[in-house]
Parts: C-alpha cells; structure tokens; sequence
C-alpha cells in the first residue's frame, strides 16, 4: 500500500480500505472521520459495502463502537446482538458478523475510526489488532500529511498574491 504517494485524502482512504480487506481476507472496510459539529462519522471511504448499507443512515459517534473514539480498539463478535453497535438489523442484511473498529488518530487526538467486517464470526488475534492499528495511525500520518500541504500551498497561494499586489505600487 503506497498511501503516502498521494496528497487525495479520499484516495489515499480508498487505498487503505481495499488494500486491508484483501490483506486480511475480510468482507469489507470503511473508513470514517469525526465530524466534531454533528458528532457523527462521516463516510470517507469503503471497499466491499453495498451502496443500500452504506445510504442506510447517519452513523452517531456516541451510539456506534463509541469505545474506539476514546483511542481503544474495539471487536465485536456478533453485530447483530451486541448493543453497543448501530444498525443491527442493517448489519445482519449485509451480512456482517463481526467487527474490528480501531481509531484514527492525528498525533493524539482521534478523528476517525477504521473498521473491518467479516461475514462469519472471527476472533481478531493481537496481532490482527496490532497491524490494523499501525495502519490507521499511517492513514492518520498521511492524512495530516495532506492536510498539512493543502494549507501550505493555500499558504504560497497567499503569499503569491500579496506579492502581486505589493509590485503593483512601483
């Protein structure tokens, strides 16, 4: 996975999403980020989720696997009974059994979740847990990266018009 290759945070999203389910054989992957004002998560990127389950509805911070947005990895072995999970009954049309949902962070703080579904009832070993949350905390380092040269070339773009203003006096 070359996610630090682009500056496309909806890409750099998908190639994260497809390339775990593959990695680690599961049904589907998404990634969401926090959205701070609504305090729900916002769909950035899935790969193996059908178009129904994902237009299935607002997905609350506080009401979905809300333990990952407090930095914890979270598995949730049966979807479809576990309370702490929203949209069970969508979940179990799906076919999703069970969940690896770990946090997203930039530096410390958490900004998204990244989670795995599978359509049988899987235990995610350690080391599982370990990797997929090494590779949530290198999306979050290529997300910051991007977001950090977005501004930088806002910044220049800035910095450029000043110049082309101030050279317009002489």
């Amino acid at each position: 996975m070359h996610i630090n290759a682009s500056m496309d945070i909806k890409k750099i999203m998908e190639i994260l999403s497809a390339g775990i389910a593959k990695a680690l054989d599961v049904k589907a992957v998404s990634v969401r980020l926090l959205d701070e004002e609504e305090r729900t998560l916002k769909l950035v990127a899935s790969y193996g989720l059908s178009k129904e389950y994902l237009m299935k509805g607002p997905v609350s911070a506080e009401k979905s696997i809300a333990e990952a947005l407090r930095g914890k990895p979270v598995v949730v072995r049966n979807a479809s009974s576990d309370e702490g999970v929203q949209y069970r009954e969508e979940k179990k049309a799906e076919g999703i059994v069970s969940i690896l949902c770990v946090p997203i962070k930039e530096r410390e703080k958490v900004i998204g979740v990244l989670r795995l579904y599978t359509d049988r009832e899987r235990e995610f070993t350690a080391d599982d847990i370990l990797l997929v949350s090494a590779l949530a905390h290198q999306g979050g380092i290529a997300l910051q990266n991007a977001s950090l040269f977005l501004a930088l070339k806002e910044d220049m773009k800035d910095l450029k018009d000043d110049l082309w203003s101030h050279r317009s006096w002489f």
